[in-house]
């Protein structure tokens, strides 16, 4: 039995068990389970609303019928690149290849360099050799547009006149010559022109071994036509 001295200050009333309390409202559920599981809710919609944005991109990406790349250390802007595949589509230079009504050109950059010589950020170096060596790999582009073939081919091997690798200067070709080879600078909202810059390069499409995989040759094939449209040099197929 308890000592009178350690329940001498103690209430009656505090010794009677607690009533049962009814049903939670339901503001008292939510803020329970609010209480417990927010966390796990907040994850669940991250989760949710990434795979929302995958799907649609997913869904909402144009597949495009040719694929051209540019190979240089140089930066050249996003707007000159969708300047450029416009026009030439606008020209119709570009065939629906793929049957879905539109004619859609991308045009890729290849950021790296070449001979070593020239600085480009590591990060663009690494992208661009991965990027390109899967393009090449697989044949996505058709015509390739660069600065410094012979140190491209050295590096790729893709571009060798022995293997069917023909090129000309960007200012001989014909299908780039009325190009307008301007575009507003996004941030100062200024005209630019790149004709300059350009006049360095050359149009070229690349080789091909005989060992490469049957899509690979049909690629080729498809483009093939679109390099003649631009060069005027008559398709190897």
């Amino acid at each position: 039995m308890a000592s009178a001295r350690y329940t001498l200050h103690i209430d009656p009333e505090d010794l009677k068990p607690d009533e049962p309390r009814g049903p939670l409202t339901p503001k008292e559920k939510w803020q329970n389970f609010w209480f417990y599981y927010k966390w796990h809710v907040v994850v669940g919609v991250v989760v949710l609303l990434l795979v929302i944005f995958m799907v649609r991109d997913f869904v909402s990406r144009v597949e495009p019928d040719l694929q051209m790349s540019f190979i240089t250390s140089q930066s050249l802007p996003q707007a000159m690149l969708d300047n450029m595949s416009q026009q030439l589509e606008d020209a119709g230079m570009v065939p629906d290849i793929n049957g879905d009504g539109e004619s859609v050109l991308q045009i890729n950059l290849y950021q790296l360099s070449t001979d070593g010589e020239e600085s480009v950020d590591y990060a663009n170096q690494m992208a661009g050799t991965v990027k390109l060596s899967t393009d090449l790999q697989v044949g996505d582009s058709v015509v390739f547009l660069t600065d410094d073939l012979e140190s491209v081919n050295e590096w790729s091997g893709a571009f060798s006149a022995e293997e069917g690798a023909q090129w000309v200067d960007w200012q001989d070709a014909p299908g780039l010559a009325n190009l307008d080879l301007t575009y507003e600078d996004s941030y100062t909202g200024q005209t630019v022109d790149i004709s300059e810059l350009l006049e360095g390069f050359v149009v070229a499409r690349r080789g091909y071994s005989g060992q490469e995989k049957e899509e690979v040759l049909e690629k080729a094939a498809q483009g093939d036509a679109f390099f003649e449209a631009l060069t005027g040099i008559p398709s190897r197929w």
